[in-house]
C-alpha cells in the first residue's frame, strides 16, 4: 500500500471513528496487527486507541505512519468490534498529548 493511500485511509478512519487493523510487515511478521481506533494524526505519527483481544480499550499505541504497510477494515470484524464497543459502552479517546 502506498504511503499516500495509508494516509488517506488513516484520515478516513479518524474522521469516521472506524475500527481499523494496522500492519507493519517490515517490523512485525504477519499476521501481527494492531486493532483499534485512530484518535490522532500528526506529522509522521499515528495515535491508535487499541482494542484488546478481550474486546476492551487497552491503552494507546503511537506508531510511525511510514512503518504502516496496510490499513484494513475487515467488514465483519469491524462491525463486531463496533457493536461490542456500544454494548460495553466504551468510546475511543485521544490521550490528550
Amino acid at each position: 500500500m502506498s504511503a499516500q493511500k495509508v494516509e488517506k485511509e488513516l484520515s478516513a478512519a479518524l474522521e469516521t471513528k472506524m475500527v481499523v487493523s494496522l500492519r507493519r510487515d517490515l517490523i512485525e511478521p504477519a499476521p501481527a496487527r494492531l486493532d483499534g481506533f485512530v484518535v490522532g494524526l500528526g506529522g509522521q505519527l499515528v495515535v491508535l486507541h487499541r482494542v484488546s483481544e478481550r474486546i476492551d480499550l487497552d491503552g494507546w499505541e503511537i506508531v510511525r505512519s511510514g512503518d504502516i504497510t496496510s490499513v484494513a477494515c475487515d467488514e465483519p470484524r469491524r462491525r463486531f468490534l463496533e457493536a461490542a464497543a456500544r454494548v460495553k459502552h466504551f468510546e475511543p479517546k485521544s490521550p490528550g498529548i
